[in-house]
């Protein structure tokens, strides 16, 4: 199914597709090693142990993924550095054919009490859909909540979980 890596990358990262040249958030997680832990659905579960079993489920690019069946988690270990921050949020086009490329409106931004960023996103290509998400962070920028809304094809994914910084890269 194809709609399973794209999740599967909204799940991990706070990665939303987006125009290359789209702005930087103007709230960002502080640089480092970062631990992402998002919990999954019982229908991303068994989707998850489907694609163990085919050997498609670990790994990924810029760090490494560990499925957990029985905590029904998914964690992602991924370092944010000078460059890798700069495209954060803004959009990792992973999971993707070269030729279905998708394109999106630039990404509206709001941040409210200093520490909440949320962001909006519409694409109209490959297929029509749409992206809400609200990062939570703690004020000094180490750790941070998330939950997401995907939707595509009338249909609404939700997604939540949480991520710290555990150390340097």
């Amino acid at each position: 199914m194809r709609a399973l890596p794209l999740l599967v990358c909204l799940l991990a990262v706070p990665a939303l597709a987006a125009p290359a040249t789209a702005p930087q958030p103007p709230l960002l997680p502080a640089a480092g090693q970062w631990q992402i832990v998002t919990q999954l659905t019982q229908e991303q579960i068994a989707r998850m142990q489907e694609r163990a079993g085919d050997g498609r489920g670990q790994g990924g690019p810029g760090g490494k993924t560990i499925f957990d069946a029985k905590a029904g988690t998914m964690t992602r270990t991924q370092c944010l550095n000078k460059e890798s921050i700069s495209r954060w949020g803004q959009g990792m086009r992973r999971g993707r054919d070269e030729d279905e490329q998708p394109k999106c409106d630039a990404p509206k931004y709001a941040v409210s009490n200093k520490t909440t960023l949320t962001i909006d996103l519409k694409c109209t290509a490959p297929e029509p859909s749409s992206s809400h998400a609200v990062y939570k962070f703690d004020a000094a920028r180490t750790s941070y909540t998330f939950e997401q809304t995907h939707t595509r094809d009338g249909e609404a994914r939700k997604s939540k979980g949480t991520a710290k910084r555990v150390g340097d890269c």
